[in-house]
Protein backbone atom coordinates (compact mmCIF):
# COMPACT_ATOMS: atom_id res chain seq x y z
CA UNK A 1 0.00 0.00 0.00
CA UNK A 2 2.63 2.06 0.73
CA UNK A 3 4.64 1.74 -2.43
CA UNK A 4 1.53 2.39 -4.32
CA UNK A 5 1.13 6.04 -2.34
CA UNK A 6 4.05 6.54 -3.30
CA UNK A 7 4.08 5.76 -6.61
CA UNK A 8 1.00 8.04 -7.14
CA UNK A 9 2.94 10.46 -5.43
CA UNK A 10 5.44 10.74 -7.67
CA UNK A 11 3.38 10.65 -11.06
CA UNK A 12 1.22 13.34 -10.00
CA UNK A 13 4.60 15.23 -9.29
CA UNK A 14 5.92 14.14 -12.33
CA UNK A 15 2.71 15.92 -13.97
CA UNK A 16 2.59 18.79 -11.91
CA UNK A 17 5.85 19.87 -13.15
CA UNK A 18 5.43 18.93 -17.00
CA UNK A 19 2.23 21.29 -16.83
CA UNK A 20 4.00 24.14 -15.06
CA UNK A 21 6.91 24.09 -17.82
CA UNK A 22 3.74 23.88 -20.34
CA UNK A 23 2.75 26.71 -18.96
CA UNK A 24 5.63 28.94 -18.93
CA UNK A 25 6.81 28.54 -22.15
CA UNK A 26 3.27 28.53 -24.07
CA UNK A 27 2.10 31.98 -25.66
CA UNK A 28 -0.60 33.67 -23.63
CA UNK A 29 -3.96 33.33 -25.51
CA UNK A 30 -7.07 34.94 -25.64
CA UNK A 31 -11.08 34.62 -26.35
CA UNK A 32 -12.59 36.93 -28.96
CA UNK A 33 -12.61 40.81 -26.96
CA UNK A 34 -10.65 39.21 -23.76
CA UNK A 35 -7.91 41.24 -22.41
CA UNK A 36 -4.30 39.99 -21.64
CA UNK A 37 -2.03 41.31 -19.33
CA UNK A 38 1.64 42.36 -19.99
CA UNK A 39 4.39 43.54 -17.64
CA UNK A 40 6.93 46.02 -17.98
CA UNK A 41 10.13 45.09 -15.35
CA UNK A 42 12.34 46.13 -13.58
CA UNK A 43 14.64 43.99 -15.29
CA UNK A 44 13.83 46.08 -19.24
CA UNK A 45 11.77 43.24 -20.26
CA UNK A 46 7.91 42.64 -21.24
CA UNK A 47 6.50 40.08 -19.69
CA UNK A 48 5.69 37.63 -21.24
CA UNK A 49 7.31 38.70 -24.37
CA UNK A 50 5.90 37.09 -26.79
CA UNK A 51 1.78 36.52 -26.64
CA UNK A 52 -0.66 35.00 -28.96
CA UNK A 53 -4.07 36.35 -28.53
CA UNK A 54 -7.46 36.45 -31.28
CA UNK A 55 -8.20 40.05 -33.08
CA UNK A 56 -10.52 41.30 -31.08
CA UNK A 57 -7.99 40.88 -27.88
CA UNK A 58 -6.84 44.68 -25.98
CA UNK A 59 -3.36 44.12 -24.66
CA UNK A 60 -2.95 45.88 -21.46
CA UNK A 61 0.77 47.04 -20.25
CA UNK A 62 1.03 47.96 -16.83
CA UNK A 63 4.23 49.23 -15.27
CA UNK A 64 4.87 47.96 -11.47
CA UNK A 65 8.60 48.58 -12.48
CA UNK A 66 10.66 52.20 -10.91
CA UNK A 67 11.20 52.67 -14.28
CA UNK A 68 9.32 54.68 -17.10
CA UNK A 69 8.60 52.51 -20.13
CA UNK A 70 6.80 53.18 -23.55
CA UNK A 71 4.74 50.53 -26.06
CA UNK A 72 5.83 51.35 -29.31
CA UNK A 73 4.93 50.09 -32.29
CA UNK A 74 6.71 52.48 -34.58
CA UNK A 75 9.25 51.65 -36.89
CA UNK A 76 10.39 55.20 -37.11
CA UNK A 77 10.96 55.60 -33.91
CA UNK A 78 13.10 52.71 -33.40
CA UNK A 79 16.85 52.82 -33.43
CA UNK A 80 16.86 49.85 -35.57
CA UNK A 81 13.87 49.52 -37.30
CA UNK A 82 14.08 45.87 -37.70
CA UNK A 83 13.04 45.83 -33.93
CA UNK A 84 9.33 46.85 -34.59
CA UNK A 85 7.22 45.85 -37.69
CA UNK A 86 3.40 45.88 -38.23
CA UNK A 87 1.37 43.60 -40.27
CA UNK A 88 -0.15 44.53 -43.67
CA UNK A 89 -3.17 47.56 -43.04
CA UNK A 90 -2.33 48.04 -39.75
CA UNK A 91 -0.97 51.67 -38.32
CA UNK A 92 1.86 52.11 -36.20
CA UNK A 93 1.17 53.67 -32.62
CA UNK A 94 2.69 54.54 -29.49
CA UNK A 95 2.05 54.90 -25.57
CA UNK A 96 3.86 57.92 -25.06
CA UNK A 97 5.32 57.19 -21.53
CA UNK A 98 4.38 54.76 -19.34
CA UNK A 99 4.89 55.93 -15.69
CA UNK A 100 5.94 53.83 -12.48
CA UNK A 101 2.37 52.58 -11.83
CA UNK A 102 0.68 53.67 -15.09
CA UNK A 103 -1.05 51.16 -17.43
CA UNK A 104 -1.66 51.38 -21.32
CA UNK A 105 -4.18 49.65 -23.50
CA UNK A 106 -4.85 48.71 -27.27
CA UNK A 107 -6.86 46.70 -28.68
CA UNK A 108 -5.83 44.59 -31.79
CA UNK A 109 -8.09 44.40 -34.71
CA UNK A 110 -6.25 43.66 -37.59
CA UNK A 111 -4.21 39.96 -37.76
CA UNK A 112 -0.66 39.31 -38.27
CA UNK A 113 3.03 39.43 -36.20
CA UNK A 114 3.16 43.10 -34.39
CA UNK A 115 6.90 43.53 -32.90
CA UNK A 116 7.61 46.35 -30.60
CA UNK A 117 9.72 47.93 -28.28
CA UNK A 118 10.13 49.88 -25.02
CA UNK A 119 12.08 53.39 -26.52
CA UNK A 120 14.43 54.08 -23.54
CA UNK A 121 15.36 50.30 -23.30
CA UNK A 122 15.19 49.28 -26.65
CA UNK A 123 19.30 48.58 -26.67
CA UNK A 124 18.78 46.60 -23.35
CA UNK A 125 16.55 44.20 -25.21
CA UNK A 126 13.12 44.88 -23.99
CA UNK A 127 10.85 43.81 -27.20
CA UNK A 128 7.85 42.18 -27.51
CA UNK A 129 6.16 40.38 -29.84
CA UNK A 130 2.34 39.62 -30.42
CA UNK A 131 0.79 37.23 -32.78
CA UNK A 132 -3.35 38.58 -33.36
CA UNK A 133 -5.35 35.43 -35.31
CA UNK A 134 -7.97 35.63 -36.66
CA UNK A 135 -10.62 34.21 -35.29
CA UNK A 136 -12.78 31.09 -37.22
Amino acid sequence: MLIRSFSAFLVCGALCIAYACAQTTQPAESGQNGTVTIKMTNDMTFEPATITVAVGTTVRWENPSKDVHTVTFDPKRASDAKDVSLPKGAKAFDSGDVKPGGVYSHQFTIPGTYKYICIPHEDMGMLGQIEVKAVR
